[in-house]
């Protein structure tokens, strides 16, 4: 319910940055047209603004979770040693043997200070944190698999290098369904771009260079590099923002087909 409301203020707030914006990059167009394009690019994109930000913390998570799943195995597999050295000795024979575990190390990164170090080796307490992970592990992990894992990292990267282009497809078929976007390509549907009847749309340069000034306003790295100046820097020439958009549209069939709803999700109530 928090995350509903949520998207519900981002749209509000995303309309109206988009609504600004496209009063002036299409003023000859009606209050109605403008009104109808804004809304209709902020209902598209307003999970994904959302979500941006939290990719990021995502794919950090499932990198821990590999982590956890890794340790869990040592642990496992520490304790089945333990159990079989304790099985084969006797109560007439007496071993040196060092415990299986003999200590934990925990550090503690105290943010921009240095880490400080803890070690834990009473064979008590190494015992008590190890049942107690065990424990956490089975409650919220056991069903993740290594292959899910792997998807769902491979699936964010990709998502979070190519969100923007997300953005900017779902700004170019606001514009196809809203009647802005009207030139047919002859070239087939290499944008993915069609009409209700399946009519492939082309993205004029004039077209690009304005959904590039239009996404502009939604706080997305939007540098490219000059090679002349050898530099990133924002557009400013129509040719540029054009390159800008078309090189995006064309990114875009990498992040299409993910199943986005499957990628951001809530797992087990830890995640997300």
């Amino acid at each position: 319910m928090l995350n509903t409301v949520w998207q519900e203020n981002v749209f509000v707030k995303t309309r109206y940055m988009l609504q600004q914006r496209i009063k002036k990059t299409f003023s000859k167009l009606s209050q109605v047209q403008q009104n109808s394009l804004s809304f209709d690019i902020a209902w598209r994109i307003s999970k994904y603004m959302v979500d941006k930000d939290k990719i990021e913390g995502l794919i950090a998570t499932y990198n821990d979770v590999k982590v956890l799943k890794a340790l869990r195995n040592k642990v496992l597999k520490a304790k089945a040693l333990a159990r079989e050295d304790f099985e084969n000795k006797t109560e007439y024979v007496e071993t040196d043997n060092e415990p299986i575990i003999s200590s934990i190390l925990l550090r503690i990164n105290n943010g921009k200070f240095k880490s400080t170090s803890k070690v834990i080796k009473s064979q008590n307490i190494i015992n008590l944190f190890l049942d107690e992970y065990e424990d956490v592990f089975l409650r919220h992990f056991q069903d993740i698999t290594d292959d899910d894992l792997k998807k769902k990292i491979k699936g964010l990267k990709t998502l979070k290098k190519h969100l923007l282009a997300l953005i900017i497809w779902h700004t170019a078929k606001s514009m196809v369904d809203n009647g802005i976007i009207t030139e047919i390509s002859t070239s087939g549907n290499k944008y993915n771009l069609k009409d209700e009847n399946g009519k492939p749309y082309e993205v004029s340069n004039e077209m690009a260079a304005k959904i590039f000034d239009i996404v502009s306003v939604l706080d997305f790295d939007m540098k490219m590099l000059d090679k002349d100046m050898h530099e990133y820097r924002i557009p400013n020439k129509q040719k540029d923002k054009k390159e800008f958009v078309r090189t995006r549209l064309n990114q875009n069939s990498k992040v299409i087909n993910l199943n986005y709803e499957e990628l951001i999700n809530e797992y087990d109530g830890l995640i997300y």
